[in-house]
């Protein structure tokens, strides 16, 4: 407990970011028990939350960069599934094709909350991306771009447009998966 003063979750969150600094809260339970994200999100006024609160942090800058080494080598996996996926697809093989694709979509969500922790340390700024204004300037297209394709893998799949698919598959996110695999390496060399 950082503070006995701290009854609410909300005066709890305040007190152990402040006592962190630079850090990031990962992790917080209450009466041994995680704290549902919705009660961090959006806490509650109970008053006493809990006997105990706790929090774990850890440095912005390995958290962050262990994030993006992470990212980068899922995307090695990742493009290995929308290859697979792509020729099961001309092979005829839907059901294979749309299980890998299940894991793909999971990849991709991934790599959106990557990029958020990146955005979210970088507006706080704390130690992570040392990133400059040339390098991060790209982050808007690069998104852009990104969702312009998993628009058309999802069009695809309603239309149940096979041929569309696995081109998307093979070709347009296949060249997202090499940015953003390329982009993450960059910014994971950058980030202390």
């Amino acid at each position: 407990m950082i503070d006995d003063s701290a009854t609410t979750l909300r005066a709890a969150i305040a007190a152990a970011s402040e006592r962190a600094g630079s850090r990031l809260l990962i992790e917080a339970t209450a009466d041994g028990c995680a704290v549902p994200a919705d009660d961090l999100a959006s806490p509650p006024a109970k008053e006493p939350y809990a006997s105990e609160v706790r929090f774990l942090s850890a440095d912005s800058g390995l958290l962050i960069q262990s994030a993006l080494h992470d990212s980068a080598d899922m995307l090695d996996r990742t493009s290995a599934s929308q290859a697979e996926a792509a020729r099961m697809l001309q092979k005829g093989d839907l059901p294979g094709a749309l299980r890998e694709i299940g894991g793909i979509v999971e990849c991709w969500a991934r790599v959106r909350q990557v990029v958020g922790l990146v955005a979210q340390a970088s507006e706080a700024g704390l130690d992570g991306p040392g990133a400059d204004a040339t390098f991060t300037g790209r982050l808007p297209d690069m998104a852009k771009d990104l969702t312009s394709g998993l628009s058309e893998l999802k069009r695809a799949v309603q239309a149940q447009d096979w041929a569309a698919l696995a081109d998307v598959l093979a070709f347009d996110l296949e060249d997202q998966a090499n940015r953003w695999r390329s982009w993450f390496g960059e910014l994971a060399q950058r980030t202390r």
